[in-house]
């Protein structure tokens, strides 16, 4: 189902590597994806921009940032690992599928991937005002997935549940949800992982599986309360 304004402000898909790129294919790389708008190349965390690829060398565990000038597309580059992140307003599942593909395009032509296991990322948020603020008002507590005891709870809590551990067990599903309650303010934050490893199924067609069971988990968690806040698209 779609909605006018949906919660989430960041979705992202992890590609883990069997096989490690060297620091020169992820060069090679980082300057493919420059050609896909995502020119604002950041190394590590420690926001110092890369100028200029030729001749540079990478050290092994560095992670390059490729971020589109808006800040609303990134790509994270590490040795073991793809990152695929679309931060902010959320756009459709479309072009965010449209921004994965091309950056999967990109890498495959850039080097020899050897993936392993796929996790979709999905982080839904939003604030309530409401002095009455309870959890169950907006999440159904009724002990599929959130335990009843939630049901009135007006005050910050923290909810985890997982399955799964990976890689002894072929997948990995997280569910986090935090309530932040300051006074008459109240922040709610719903973090779900979706892991699975790579078998006889594309990249492509197993993230359409987990892109389907994230939508089916959300519309299981959230009540008609939250919907009605959404809005029908």
């Amino acid at each position: 189902m779609g909605y006018k304004k949906p919660l989430l402000v960041e979705l992202f898909v992890e590609v883990d590597l069997a096989a490690p790129l060297t620091g020169s294919r992820i060069l090679d790389l980082a300057n493919v994806l420059r050609g896909l708008g995502l020119s604002d190349v950041e190394l590590s965390g420690h926001l110092s921009a890369v100028a200029a690829f030729p001749g540079a060398t990478l050290p092994f565990q560095a992670r390059l940032r490729c971020w589109s000038q808006d800040r609303s597309r990134l790509v994270q580059l590490s040795h073991d690992q793809i990152v695929v992140n679309h931060v902010g307003a959320y756009l459709g599942w479309s072009r965010f599928l449209g921004l994965f593909e091309q950056v999967l395009g990109a890498a495959k032509t850039s080097a020899e991937l050897v993936p392993s296991a796929l996790a979709l990322n999905a982080i839904d948020r939003f604030e309530s005002v409401n002095p009455a603020f309870t959890l169950g008002r907006y999440f159904r507590c009724d002990g599929t997935w959130i335990p009843r005891g939630y049901q009135d709870c007006a005050e910050t809590c923290d909810i985890s549940i997982g399955r799964g551990l990976y890689p002894q067990d072929p997948f990995n599903r997280q569910i986090n949800l935090q309530v932040r309650r300051m006074g008459a303010h109240t922040t709610v934050q719903l973090t779900t992982v979706f892991k699975q490893r790579l078998t006889d199924k594309s990249i492509e067609e197993t993230l359409g599986t987990l892109h389907d069971e994230s939508n089916r988990l959300f519309e299981e968690l959230i009540t008609d309360e939250t919907r009605k806040q959404m809005g029908d698209a």
